[in-house]
């Protein structure tokens, strides 16, 4: 796959690339200097998208980490109020399953905030 982008009208500063797919997002900083660009490979920064499977009343979540941050998973009640929080500070892959039989019966919200991006799914208990 191939893109091109016209960024000559943009003023000289730091710039945020991303490239997303289905499984991840790429981020790198670019810059440009004097009409000049340039990518800053050390920045390259891959946040893998997280799996969330339920199964009854079991939320199983897989994700891949592949950088240094905290990741924070949170679920949220039918207002947006975050009724739990959990780090997951693990490196590498990370499996991990919750018990939701403690709530009682209605629409959550599994949110994971890895480097700053937000992905949540919606999970209903009976």
């Amino acid at each position: 796959y191939l893109k091109g982008f016209d960024m000559q009208s943009l003023p000289d500063g730091e710039y945020t690339l991303e490239i997303e797919n289905n499984q991840r997002i790429e981020m790198f900083v670019l810059s440009i200097i004097n009409d000049k660009l340039s990518i800053n490979r050390d920045s390259r920064l891959v946040i893998h998208k997280p799996s969330i499977n339920q199964s009854g009343n079991k939320v199983d979540v897989a994700l891949q980490k592949t950088h240094e941050e905290p990741m924070k998973l949170s679920i949220l009640d039918n207002t947006n109020d975050i009724i739990f929080e959990d780090t997951l500070a693990d490196n590498g892959n990370l499996t991990k399953r919750y018990d939701m039989s403690r709530l009682g019966p209605g629409s959550y919200t599994m949110r994971i905030d890895i480097a700053g991006k937000y992905f949540s799914q919606s999970i209903r208990i009976q």
